[in-house]
């Protein structure tokens, strides 16, 4: 699943060229600037080439800014003649391809001109014209392939661009311009690429991505979870006398190891489904209550809730994990299969669609495991990392001195009662953004890193 992402950003920064006679396919590598094969645009008249930008369905003029200085290298630079604004741009790959190295491109050929994906690998180093060019193998490139950008799913950048077929009606093949060739027939392109990604950092997260474990995944959905619940608990610990920095810590191990736990089963039951090739969703459903109620009971055992003193910390914990599971199952983030929606059965679609739903849900589920729990009036609490009615009445009794407090106490003798059970729906809500955004932050925190990590190199 997150190899795809690369594959949709690399789909974004790729643009149908059309010339009098035919089209082609061309990529942005820099804001407003497109590489493409000469021959794809020699027929352009007046020097203009049509641009039309599939991701926002957007037609532009460009002019042919610069061609090689050899005439045997097949490139083109293009400049558009207006500004086309927030455009994804590729990142170009120097490094030396390695033999069967899986490479992925995608282009407008003239038998689907709405864009097609090909897969293939690298065949070895071939040369015509004394230039030098890579050999591709398994994968069919048709006419209006040519000046598609071809992906190295091993480096995550574009180490080349499609300009030769093999076979335009079988897998044969093609050959394509590398990277350093590209590089050193336009210069200026090294230092635009480089400046454009030290700000736009999309390609940078989805390159991340496609190497994460679940593993990985999971432990940025428990570190999302564990930032938000202790986030949370620090706000509000002032109002019980608490000291924040003790109220984030308890809640951040708590929900991180909650989060963790969610997310693998999730993600194992998911990861099993795209192995055995079947869509079924309740499996992730409950692998993913199984593991969040286990971790409720270790969570639990470590904060002094025994199962004999509090014997519903373990019901509650499936049942908390039971509506967690059915909200967030079919999130990309836990990296489950996707399918396209005309061969989905209805059985197969999310359970809640909407966002909106899907955190009601997980509320609504968390104040019912909470009104279970106060019903049976029970010792310790229900889900632990929410705070019980007990817990309420004794910490904000002691604000009776004020005479507001102590006659809205009088009006309404539950009220410890309602506190519980909107903590457990704010709790439920918080862990469920948490375990959403953790992984984009964690990513974005590693781009960060890895930044810093270059500079210091740089200045070395």
């Amino acid at each position: 699943m997150a190899s795809q992402q690369l594959d949709h950003l690399l789909q974004q920064c790729t643009v149908r060229l059309s010339v009098q006679g035919g089209h082609g396919t061309g990529f942005f590598v820099a804001p407003g600037l497109i590489l493409t094969c000469a021959h794809v645009v020699e027929r352009a008249e007046s020097g203009l080439v049509d641009v039309f930008w599939k991701e926002n369905n957007q037609r532009y003029f460009a002019e042919i800014g610069v061609l090689p200085g050899e005439p045997n290298i097949d490139l083109a630079l293009l400049k558009v003649t207006t500004e086309v604004s927030n455009h994804p741009c590729v990142l170009f790959d120097q490094a030396v391809s390695h033999l069967d190295d899986r490479l992925y491109s995608f282009g407008y050929p003239e038998d689907n001109a709405d864009g097609d994906p090909v897969t293939c690998s690298y065949e070895g180093e071939s040369f015509r014209d004394n230039s030098s060019l890579l050999k591709l193998k398994g994968g069919q490139f048709n006419f209006g392939a040519s000046g598609s950008p071809l992906l190295n799913r091993r480096t995550d950048g574009v180490c080349g661009i499609v300009n030769i077929s093999r076979s335009t009606t079988t897998d044969l093949g093609g050959r394509a311009i590398p990277t350093p060739e590209i590089l050193t027939q336009f210069p200026q392109l090294k230092k635009l690429n480089q400046q454009v990604h030290q700000i736009d950092k999309r390609w940078a997260i989805a390159a991340l991505n496609s190497h994460q474990s679940t593993i990985q995944r999971s432990l940025g959905c428990g570190f999302g979870a564990g930032l938000a619940l202790g986030m949370l608990r620090a706000a509000i610990a002032p109002f019980f006398h608490h000291l924040p920095s003790v109220d984030f810590v308890s809640s951040f191990w708590q929900g991180g190891v909650l989060g963790v736990a969610l997310a693998l089963g999730i993600a194992r039951s998911n990861k099993r489904n795209r192995q055995l090739n079947r869509t079924w969703s309740n499996g992730a459903i409950v692998s993913g209550t199984l593991f969040f109620g286990i971790a409720h009971l270790l969570v639990g055992f470590f904060n002094g809730s025994f199962s004999i003193e509090a014997p519903l910390v373990a019901p509650m914990g499936f049942l908390a994990g039971l509506g967690l599971s059915i909200a967030l199952h079919d999130q990309p983030w836990i990296g489950v299969a996707q399918v396209d929606s005309s061969q989905r059965s209805s059985a197969s679609q999310p359970v809640v669609n909407r966002w909106g739903l899907r955190l009601m849900l997980v509320g609504l589920a968390f104040m019912l495991i909470q009104g279970i729990f106060i019903q049976f009036k029970t010792k310790g609490t229900g889900i632990v990392i929410a705070w019980s009615h007990v817990f309420y009445e004794a910490e904000l009794s002691r604000y009776a001195t004020l005479n507001w407090w102590q006659e809205f106490m009088t009006r309404c003798p539950e009220w410890f009662n309602y506190l519980a059970l909107l903590d457990a729906a704010v709790v439920g809500v918080v862990f469920a953004i948490g375990m959403t955004f953790g992984p984009t932050l964690t990513t974005q925190i590693l781009v960060r890193w890895y930044d810093i990590l270059k500079r210091l190199e740089h200045d070395e």
